[in-house]
């Protein structure tokens, strides 16, 4: 298994499929006597992974969610590998739940959420291990098992009426291959012509033609500028291409760091042919395709959405060039600024509002306390958005355009739908900046109905 993780890559640095025949150790320091945590040495190993497998396969009253999170500490403290312990240790808690019949298939990935929280998760681990701190490491171990099952039966729902909605709209198609083809987008979303001539048995003509078509529709979307940016040669100034100098071969997924996206990220920038809506929309579909990656186990983290790596792209509200100036870094930090004071003073006055207070005197502090977070929901929104404010309050002249409404915010996953100028419903994402106001003014506003429009008019 480990051969198949990292065979290939790395020039074979690591080993694939090879115990490490040397000592490592974990630590940000070059010295091994200041490292945090060294694992055995490497005679010990076989030992020590046959107990492991022997725990594995003993049948124990203590529930198997529990006995896997003591297998996966196990695994990540034998650290029997010179490089993707992690990335094996974490499949083997879905493959684990698979066998003992908790999973028909391997869905449940926890990569996205140690990630998230890597510092947390790496504390737990080396908390047994100084400390036998064990409750603290299977607590958020659960939790993370909890969250991601919640994320996977929410996403598998949305695929489920995804499904659906194409069916529904493709079966009606002349030629039965483009149904074909988009139902075999749940299988595998990412595809090229010569893929999909042979998932259909078609000619190459008839696949790029019925692309084309997924292309319009809005389904598809072309990744080939990233595909051809990772295979291209390094230059000296340019930096350009992921596989390392004088290494003959196609780039792989271990070549992706976090490097990668920011200097893709800085190449997209600096290409002066490009618009700045333009940039940011091939990074969106980068972005996603890393943040599949993730959830497939392919990719550790979801390196294009760290702060570093997005970086270089332009500070850009997504309106064209002609709608409105994109927001500079100046103007961002003195409105939000503005509003963050505006709203922090109206809901400190609402506090001070006595409880004994004439019922007009309370009222009065709950609606500018509402409309200063609703202001400020409304400024983080489109400062840190490609979303305008067309798309978000009601136009009484277009009844399609009724404005956002509470249900149609997703603050747990950060996606917000808009009716677009292409006069079609899409998905916009809602970064982590925007998340807080929001949640603080729903706590304000507290919506009778998920109906209610986000952006009331209450002047």
């Amino acid at each position: 298994m480990h051969d198949r993780l990292l065979s290939g890559v790395r020039e074979n640095e690591a080993d694939p499929g090879e115990l490490r025949s040397t000592q490592n150790f974990i630590g940000s320091t070059p010295y091994i006597q200041d490292a945090r945590y060294v694992p055995p040495p490497p005679n010990e190993i076989p030992d020590l992974l046959e107990d492991l497998l022997e725990y594995a396969n003993q049948e124990t009253n203590l529930h198997q969610l529990l006995r896997i999170g003591l297998i996966h500490y196990q695994f990540e403290t034998i650290h029997p590998f010179l490089d993707g312990n992690g990335r094996l240790g974490r499949l083997l808690i879905s493959l684990l739940l698979q066998r003992d019949g908790h999973l028909p298939e391997p869905y449940l990935y926890l990569s996205s959420y140690f990630n998230a929280r890597r510092s947390e998760y790496v504390d737990h681990l080396l908390a047994v291990s100084q400390r036998g701190d064990w409750e603290e490491w299977l607590l958020f171990f659960l939790r993370g098992v909890q969250s991601q099952a919640d994320e996977a039966h929410q996403r598998a729902n949305l695929l489920v009426d995804l499904r659906e909605d194409y069916q529904q709209r493709y079966q009606s198609e002349r030629s039965e291959n483009i149904l074909e083809l988009v139902m075999r987008l749940f299988e595998d979303p990412y595809l090229d012509v010569n893929t999909a001539a042979d998932w259909l048995n078609v000619e190459y003509s008839t696949a790029n033609r019925l692309i084309g078509q997924l292309e319009e529709d809005g389904i598809l979307k072309e990744l080939n500028r990233f595909v051809e940016w990772t295979a291209g040669d390094r230059g000296e100034d340019d930096w350009t291409g992921i596989v390392p100098d004088g290494v003959n071969r196609e780039p792989v997924f271990a070549d992706l760091d976090e490097r990668t996206f920011r200097e893709y990220a800085r190449h997209l920038t600096g290409d002066r042919g490009l618009k700045q809506n333009t940039v940011q929309t091939y990074y969106a579909y980068i972005s996603a395709w890393c943040g599949w990656c993730v959830n497939e186990g392919h990719l550790e983290a979801h390196y294009a959405q760290q702060a570093s790596a997005t970086g270089p792209l332009p500070e850009d509200d997504g309106r064209k060039p002609g709608d409105q100036q994109a927001w500079t870094p100046e103007h961002r930090h003195a409105l939000t600024a503005h509003v963050d004071e505006r709203a922090r003073d109206a809901v400190e006055a609402r506090r001070e509002v006595r409880e004994d207070a004439e019922p007009k005197e309370q009222q009065r502090a709950r609606y500018r306390a509402i409309q200063a977070t609703r202001d400020r929901a409304l400024v983080y929104l489109l400062a840190y958005t490609a979303v305008r404010v067309g798309e978000l309050l009601c136009d009484p002249d277009d009844p399609r355009r009724r404005g956002v409404r509470w249900e149609d915010l997703n603050l747990e996953d950060g996606s917000v739908n808009v009716y677009r100028k292409k006069q079609q419903w899409d998905a916009a994402s809602l970064p982590d900046p925007v998340i807080v106001p929001l949640k603080r003014y729903r706590k304000e506003l507290n919506p009778p109905t998920e109906r209610w429009p986000v952006f009331p008019t209450f002047d």
